[in-house]
């Protein structure tokens, strides 16, 4: 297979990336040395600096594209001699300490202020690339982005996280490059696919794997799979891993072609978005709909068998303060309380606040009700506590109910009912206090 295409603008671009899961199904060995040949071409003449380091005793440049040189105006030699004394490159000592975290796995791209051959600085993006499934030289392989520049073509940088790779059934021999700038070649001449991944694989994702592999086998067909692949022995990435198989004349599969796509920024730029959104923007506790889901999730999984609290909390008399001193000093007596509670409570527990001065709180595996009722009454000091307003003194309570799961509900709904039905004993009997539900509703004694 031969591709003659000039790679000239991003709308070619994006044609390529059109015919990659074709070439996947179909490629001979030979298509696919000619397609690796050709992105080749592509990381030579983008404008994107790559740049493949030796981290051992001493740094060393292994490989750079011409990007790099158009960006920088340094060879590689020169790089080399720079690499002895890093502060030569970086205008400002804080950006060589961020570049120090990414050769440390501590961060995966970092902007920073480089020194141009000319004297002049550029602003640019650095981003690192960890998994190969080359030899286990420490090499970090990494991108350098113009920041200044409007014509970074953001195509290129998406393939540049591609891994391809091909694996022969017969001779049990795994092809691969380790990004665009590498050609493809043996890296393993003794391999199962199948236990080589299952091994990388995250041991949460190796069903999905196991799934993955015995379709592509049964089916004959194109799959892929979020994936999390080891970068090393405590650090993970996620990356979508897509398998094709190439079949023989008969029909029998004889090879697989597939590629490893850098997904982690997305799948954490999306996590972060879902956190965000689960969360009260004042407390910073878990809003109502993220509470119920997260306690429901929990009640019905992993915490099924065992005994758990619910607390209801809430601010005596609260609507008058946020009536007569305003709703400013309300919001502050509510971040002071809040942070009280985060204080007395593991991260595995769920707190929530599902109302303008309710909460709610999950303690799990809780064991005993004596540990229970330390607990709150515990809780309960944190509100009896004097704030000051405009030289005045305001004295400020909280009463709190309880239920005990299983015994008073298997559900957040069920558990919320009766802890909101003992508060109400709560507050009934004076507020300030505690009670805890009996199984009689609001008439218990």
């Amino acid at each position: 297979m031969n591709l003659d295409v000039s790679f000239v603008s991003l709308h070619t671009m994006c044609a390529v990336l059109s015919i990659i899961s074709v070439l996947m199904a179909v490629a001979s060995a030979g298509g696919f040395l000619a397609f690796k040949k050709h992105m080749q071409e592509i990381v030579n003449t983008a404008n994107i600096g790559f740049i493949t380091i030796s981290l051992g005793k001493n740094l060393k440049i292994i490989k750079i594209n011409n990007g790099l040189v158009a960006l920088l105006g340094y060879s590689k030699d020169e790089l080399n001699s720079i690499f002895k004394s890093l502060d030569k490159l970086f205008f400002n000592p804080e950006d060589l300490v961020k570049f120090y975290g990414l050769l440390k796995n501590k961060l995966k791209r970092c902007e920073c202020v480089l020194r141009k051959k000319d004297g002049s600085s550029i602003n640019v993006l650095i981003k690192k690339q960890g998994f190969s499934f080359g030899s286990r030289k420490k090499l970090m392989l990494c991108q350098v982005h113009d920041q200044t520049s409007a014509q970074t073509d953001k195509k290129i940088t998406e393939m540049f996280n591609d891994i391809f790779f091909k694996y022969n059934i017969q001779t049990r021999t795994l092809y691969s490059s380790k990004n665009l700038g590498e050609e493809i070649k043996p890296v393993n001449t003794d391999c199962d696919l199948f236990l080589f991944f299952k091994g990388k694989v995250h041991p949460a994702d190796r069903q999905k794997w196991v799934h993955m592999y015995e379709k592509l086998i049964s089916e004959k067909k194109h799959v892929k799979s979020k994936l999390r692949l080891a970068e090393n022995p405590e650090q993970y990435s996620w990356y979508m891993v897509e398998l094709s198989p190439v079949l023989d004349e008969k029909g029998k599969i004889v090879s697989i072609a597939g590629k490893a796509s850098d997904i982690n920024e997305i799948i954490e730029e999306t996590e972060q978005f879902k956190e965000k959104a689960m969360r009260d923007p004042l407390t910073g506790f878990y809003n109502k709909n993220a509470t119920a889901e997260l306690i429901n999730e929990y009640l019905a999984g992993e915490g099924k068998d065992k005994v758990h609290s619910m607390l209801f909390i809430d601010i005596d008399n609260f609507k008058y303060i946020n009536d007569t001193l305003g709703h400013l000093f309300g919001d502050k007596v509510l971040i002071d309380i809040s942070e009280k509670i985060k204080k007395m409570f593991r991260s595995t527990d769920l707190v929530g606040r599902i109302g303008g001065d309710e909460f709610v709180i999950l303690i799990k595996e809780t064991g005993s009700l004596k540990t229970t009722y330390d607990k709150v009454e515990h809780i309960r000091r944190i509100f009896d506590k004097v704030y000051h307003h405009n030289n005045v003194s305001y004295n400020i309570t909280g009463s709190i109910g309880v239920a005990i799961y299983p015994q008073n509900g298997t559900t957040y709904e069920e558990l919320i009912k009766n802890a909101d039905d003992a508060l109400y004993i709560a507050k009934s009997k004076g507020k300030n206090q505690f009670a805890v539900y009996s199984g009689k509703g609001r008439n218990m004694a």
